[in-house]
């Protein structure tokens, strides 16, 4: 086995055993960025986008000067140039080169469409909503069919690039990448793609049934989504990605009614298969912690924002593990000395019995998003302090 070989084995390791609340050697350190990378490498994203080994030479020059255990992804996860083809793009870039922004386009805002949706929401999406969306497959059907030929092409192309950057994020750096697929909850992909963060605010108070009854529709179709990803069934690493975006703005009460059945209903299905999830607990979720601790034991790690992640390890740690523990904002702002406290605090409280990695609380995008040398700083010190 080579010296590489060992050690993508060691850092995997070190992973499934704290995901399993046992104890590693140390405590595992994720590096949790995006387009972050192409910023601190000085690539544009127009030039990534454009040459894959300049995409792979910017996440690589992380990978060279920083320690992590792991990395989130191993490129970019924007598939943008699919959009193309089909005549409106749903990402622009911000105004430094290397950031790219998501642009809202609700394809469904009128609510009087939710009963075309419960009735048939594969068909209504494909042949109603996505039309509707993207001009270039309202054109004739010689277009038309182009348009979906190209951006077939963009989607295989880009599907094959990531896990290309992921094997050679393992052959030249040793470095295992987290995620091997993904999925949106139900009720956030009536928010992400059909209503739009206003129309879905108005129909959790005005049409509630309807979210409730298409929500429990769009989760049989994911969960036969999910079903084709036989990769990672009965696999404890890498993990399936679920970004949750609406509940922190959610009561409990409203959780409970509306999000949570169809929520449920696909992860029980998911552990039925054997998978395992990393999710992103967007904003607060202190006031939903007894549906956390609802989840099956030792299925999710939960990526933590907003929460007191020394709150969390003794309200949900026991059941899922957590991951967090750096503040984005502190390490921009404050200096070395506060920070290596501060991450010798969370260490102390949060690595004790396993389930805990120590991680940035947001997604690292823009290029200012941290200080870099305060990163690097407090990650070397968790490497050396966090041993068990």
């Amino acid at each position: 086995m080579s010296d590489l070989s060992k050690l993508l084995n060691e850092r995997i390791e070190r992973i499934v055993k704290t995901s399993h609340h046992i104890e590693p050697d140390r405590v595992p350190v994720m590096g949790l960025y995006q387009s972050w990378a192409l910023g601190y490498s000085k690539i544009k994203w127009d030039d990534a986008q454009n040459d894959f080994n300049k995409e792979l030479e910017a996440y690589g020059k992380v990978l060279e000067d920083f320690n992590f255990d792991c990395t989130f992804v191993a490129t970019t996860t924007r598939a943008t140039k699919i959009f193309d083809p089909l005549g409106r793009n749903c990402y622009m870039g911000s105004e430094d080169g290397y950031t790219m922004q998501h642009i809202e386009y609700p394809m469904m805002p009128d609510p009087e469409e939710y009963s075309k949706l419960i009735e048939n929401p594969f068909e209504f999406t494909l042949n109603e909503l996505l039309v509707r969306k993207y001009p270039n497959l309202q054109k004739g059907d010689a277009e038309k069919y182009q348009a979906l030929k190209e951006s077939l092409i963009e989607g295989q192309k880009f599907m094959g690039d990531v896990f290309k950057g992921i094997n050679v994020s393992m052959e030249k750096y040793g470095m295992p990448s987290m995620l091997a697929g993904w999925y949106v909850a139900p009720v956030d992909l009536l928010f992400d793609y059909y209503r739009g963060f206003k129309g879905i605010s108005l129909d959790m108070r005005r049409r509630p049934d309807m979210i409730i009854e298409a929500a429990d529709k769009l989760a049989d179709i994911l969960i036969r989504y999910i079903s084709g990803m036989n990769e990672i069934k009965g696999q404890e690493f890498p993990f399936l990605w679920l970004p949750i975006h609406l509940p922190t703005f959610m009561s409990a009460k409203q959780f409970e009614k509306l999000y949570w059945p169809s929520f449920k209903k696909v992860i029980d299905a998911v552990h039925k298969m054997n998978i395992r999830i990393m999710c992103y607990l967007e904003g607060n979720w202190e006031h939903l912690y007894e549906f956390v601790n609802q989840f099956p034991k030792d299925m999710f790690i939960c990526l933590l924002e907003k929460d007191d992640i020394c709150k969390a390890k003794k309200l949900i740690g026991d059941n899922v593990t957590i991951a967090g523990g750096m503040n984005t904002e502190q390490l921009f702002y404050n200096s070395k000395e506060q920070l290596i406290e501060e991450a010798k605090r969370v260490v102390d409280i949060c690595a004790p019995g396993g389930g805990f990695i120590f991680t940035t609380d947001k997604i690292l995008i823009a290029p200012n998003d941290v200080n870099i040398d305060n990163f690097r700083a407090v990650n070397d010190f968790v490497m050396t302090y966090g041993k068990y």
